[in-house]
C-alpha cells in the first residue's frame, strides 16, 4: 500500500535486514553524531497510518498492515496504539520477529522496561543476527536504563557489529540519555594485577538532594577500570549509595592492601557524591548516603582517608573526587539550605606517592554534564581514557581534564570549574610520565 511506501521513505528499502526497524549502525558513531539529521515529517507517517486503516479495513487480516501501522504510530509518539496494533499482529503470527520487535520498541519508548525487556528477548530469539541487529540496540538500551549496565553495553556493542549507519542510533541513544563514553570501551590484553581500585557512587541520600547521575559515574569507572586500565574484578571494591560504615570498611581494605603489598601496589580511589565543609574549621568532608549535612560526625573528613592511604608505602596512591566542597551541590543549590554563603574548603596536605585530582576549585561548583547524564569531570576523565585507549600520562590527563571542564562549564553553565590537581611533594620530579595503564 501507499502507507509502506510512506514509512520505507528516506530509508533503504534494499536493506533485506529489516526494513520496518532498520538496522542501526557501526561504523563511524562519532562523525555521524556530528551530522544534522532531519526527522522525517510527521505528515508523512500520519498520511501512511490513514493508508494502512483504509487497507485494515479492506483486509483485517493483513498482518504486514497492522505492523505497518504500529511503526508508523511510533513515529508518531501513539505508542499506546502501537502496541495495540504489534497484539493484532502477534495474535496472527506468534513468530513474527518484527511485530516483537516493534511492540518492544513502542514499550522502550513509553518507558515500559520491563515489557519491553520481554519482548526484544523474544525478538532476538526467534530471528538470526541480520534481522535483529536493531533489536540489540533497543534491547541493550532498555538494560541501561533498568541499570544492567554492562550488559546493556554488551548488546548495544554488538548491534554496532552488525548493519550500516542509521540516524535511529543518534535518535535514541540522545532520547535515553546514553553517553558516547559508554559506546566502545577499549580494551587492552596486558593485566594490572597490582593495581586495586575502591569506586564510590552516591546518588541517593537520606537526609540531602540526590547527586545527579553519580551512580552513572561510578558504573562507567568500574567498566574503564576492567577493561581499559585491565584491573582484574577481584582488586575492586565497587559501591553504590554507600553508608558511613561501608565506606570506612572500602578504605580500611585498601589501607590492608598497601600493608600486605606494599610498593609494588598501585592505589585508585573514586568517589561521586556529596562533599561538604565544615561549618568550623572549614575542612572537607565527603557525606555516606546516611550522613547529615549539617553534621560533621556523620561524613568522613578528606583528611582521614589521605592519612589511612598513605599509611604504607604504595607506588601510587591517585584519589579521584567528583565532588565539590563548598557546600554547593550539582545543581547550584547549596547542600545545607540554611547556609546562603559557599564556603571555601581549607587545602589538606598529602604524603607518600599520592595525588589527587578533584572536580572544582575553593568555592566553585562540581557540575552535571546533563547531556551526557555524567558528571563533568568524569565525563572527561573517561573521555580521555576512551580517546587514549588508556595510555596516557597523568600529566595528559589531567591537562585535558580541566581544559576541556572549564570550557564546557563556561559555555553551558555560566560558571567556571577548574578540577584541581594536588601533588605531594614525594612524587613531584616524577608524576608527568605516571601511565595507569603501564604502571
Amino acid at each position: 500500500s501507499r502507507g509502506l511506501g510512506e514509512v520505507y521513505k528516506r530509508q533503504n528499502e534494499n536493506n533485506s535486514q529489516n526494513e520496518l526497524f532498520p538496522v542501526p549502525t557501526k561504523h563511524h558513531y562519532h562523525n555521524v553524531k556530528k551530522k544534522n539529521h532531519s526527522l522525517e515529517p510527521l505528515e508523512n507517517f500520519s498520511n501512511a497510518i490513514l493508508d494502512f486503516n483504509i487497507s485494515i479495513h479492506l483486509n483485517p487480516n493483513e498482518i504486514h498492515a497492522y505492523i505497518g501501522r504500529g511503526a508508523a504510530l511510533i513515529k508518531v509518539k501513539d505508542f499506546d496504539n502501537a502496541i495495540h496494533n504489534f497484539d493484532e499482529a502477534i495474535k496472527m503470527d506468534s513468530n513474527n520477529v518484527i511485530a516483537y520487535g516493534g511492540r518492544g520498541r513502542a514499550k522502550l519508548e513509553s518507558f515500559d522496561y520491563s515489557g519491553a525487556l520481554i519482548d526484544l528477548d523474544k525478538a532476538i530469539s526467534k530471528g538470526n543476527e541480520s534481522e535483529v541487529a536493531f533489536y540489540y540496540l533497543l534491547r541493550g538500551i532498555v538494560k541501561y536504563k533498568s541499570q544492567n549496565y554492562e550488559s546493556g553495553i554488551n548488546d548495544i556493542e554488538k548491534s554496532l557489529t552488525l548493519g550500516p549507519y542509521n540516524e535511529d542510533l543518534i535518535t535514541l541513544m540522545d532520547k535515553f540519555g546514553i553517553s558516547d563514553i559508554a559506546l566502545e570501551i577499549p580494551t587492552n590484553s596486558k593485566i594490572n594485577d597490582k593495581t586495586f581500585a575502591v569506586i564510590i557512587a552516591n546518588e541517593n541520600y537520606s537526609n540531602a538532594v540526590e547527586v545527579e547521575y553519580a551512580i552513572n559515574d561510578g558504573r562507567l569507572f568500574k567498566l574503564y577500570s576492567e577493561r581499559t586500565l585491565t584491573i582484574p574484578k577481584n582488586n575492586i571494591r565497587y559501591i553504590e549509595n554507600a553508608t558511613l560504615g561501608a565506606m570506612r570498611s572500602a578504605i580500611n581494605w585498601l589501607n590492608n592492601i598497601q600493608s600486605a603489598f606494599g610498593d609494588e601496589a598501585n592505589i585508585i580511589f573514586f568517589y561521586a557524591g556529596h562533599g561538604m565543609p565544615s561549618n568550623v574549621n572549614q575542612f572537607p568532608y565527603v557525606l555516606p548516603v546516611d550522613g547529615v549535612p549539617s553534621d560533621i560526625e556523620t561524613a568522613i573528613k578528606l583528611e582521614e582517608i589521605y592519612k589511612k592511604l598513605s599509611e604504607h608505602p604504595s607506588k601510587l596512591v591517585l584519589i579521584l573526587v567528583d565532588a565539590c566542597f563548598s557546600g554547593a551541590v550539582r545543581d547550584n543549590s547549596m547542600l545545607v539550605q540554611a547556609r546562603a554563603v559557599r564556603v571555601r574548603p581549607k587545602e589538606v596536605p598529602i604524603q607518600g606517592n599520592m595525588i589527587v585530582f578533584t572536580a572544582s576549585t575553593g568555592t566553585e561548583t562540581a557540575f552535571p554534564y546533563s547531556e551526557k547524564q555524567q558528571g563533568l569531570f568524569t565525563y572527561y576523565v573517561i573521555k580521555k581514557l576512551q580517546e587514549s585507549k588508556g595510555n596516557v600520562s597523568l600529566s595528559d590527563l589531567s591537562e585535558y581534564v580541566i581544559t576541556n571542564v572549564k570550557k564546557q562549564s563556561v559555555l553551558f553553565n555560566n560558571m567556571l570549574q577548574t578540577p584541581q590537581l594536588i601533588i605531594s611533594n614525594d612524587i613531584l620530579e616524577d608524576w608527568k610520565t605516571i601511565n595507569l595503564l603501564n604502571q
